[in-house]
């Protein structure tokens, strides 16, 4: 499927009820009823060392979370956007290579930190639905009518064009520096000769003024010759490289498997591991600078 502009969206000036049952292909009382349902299945995932908390959209709740998730993937996205399609963390990492400074952060708890409200507002005011449609999807999307959860296939879209006029505002303040920014999801990177602590000062601020907290342990700063992690990856004045830590757990996935009995269902999983972790490095060998 192509993109289109968000004024060309299914989604875009919902004026009433009628309508948006044909934009969903959902009776209007399903979706009152869903949107007043609390049908999530809760659990915690562990990642990197932490636990948290997944909020998944389960029936019927998670079919509608699916078409929304579906319309908005089809709106284009700004070029600085890397988590989209035929884009990813790596491309994304090799944007920034080069003899640059660099600095970073992140949006501390993206999906939880984008209210019930925020949403509300991007469906009234950058999709110009009715109000009383945008109340409505803003508390289908919502977990308990309060955040977009943690799970769900439509929350990276959401998240992101409730949040664009933050981003938006970011890229232009780094534009005037004459640097480079790129977006992976709640990542922002930037490079250039002015990427400084005092530019990276500027970037928070903004991500504050809109109701968003930078994670301070991830707002880190990089001299030209030092290498840079972006978004997992190593990027030095050259091109990009795969980190330390994972060429030792190809190196130990390698050594486990020498002391497996073929045929066994923990070598296959280790086999299937391996196999992953190469074709990730490939990848990252693979893709030149930008």
């Amino acid at each position: 499927m192509n993109q289109y502009p968000r004024n060309q969206s299914p989604l875009y000036r919902v004026r009433g009820f009628g309508q948006l049952e044909k934009v969903l292909c959902c009776p209007l009382q399903q979706i009152v009823d869903l949107a007043r349902s609390n049908q999530y299945r809760v659990f915690q995932k562990r990642c990197a060392k932490k636990a948290r908390e997944v909020q998944h959209p389960v029936g019927q709740l998670e079919k509608l979370h699916v078409r929304i998730a579906a319309l908005l993937k089809q709106v284009e996205l700004p070029d600085y956007v890397y988590s989209q399609k035929r884009r990813s963390y790596v491309t994304n990492a090799a944007r920034h290579v080069g003899p640059f400074s660099l600095v970073k952060t992140d949006i501390r708890k993206f999906y939880p930190s984008t209210s019930r409200n925020m949403v509300y507002r991007m469906f009234l005011e950058r999709f110009e639905c009715a109000e009383d449609v945008s109340h409505l999807l803003a508390d289908v999307c919502c977990y308990q009518q309060r955040h977009l959860p943690t799970g769900s296939p439509l929350s990276g879209y959401v998240a992101f064009f409730s949040a664009k006029p933050m981003f938006d505002a970011i890229k232009q303040q780094v534009q005037q520096q004459g640097c480079v920014m790129t977006l992976f999801v709640d990542d922002i990177s930037i490079s250039g000769e002015k990427a400084s602590q005092s530019l990276l000062g500027k970037v928070r601020q903004i991500v504050s003024s809109f109701g968003y907290i930078t994670d301070g342990s991830k707002s880190v700063s990089y001299a030209i010759s030092r290498p840079k992690t972006v978004t997992g990856v190593i990027v030095t004045p050259d091109g990009i490289k795969l980190p330390n830590c994972r060429h030792e757990a190809i190196f130990e996935t390698k050594k486990s498997l020498k002391h497996l009995p073929y045929g066994g269902s923990g070598r296959a999983k280790l086999v299937a591991e391996l196999s992953g972790r190469l074709r990730e490095a490939r990848q990252i060998i693979s893709i030149p600078a930008a």
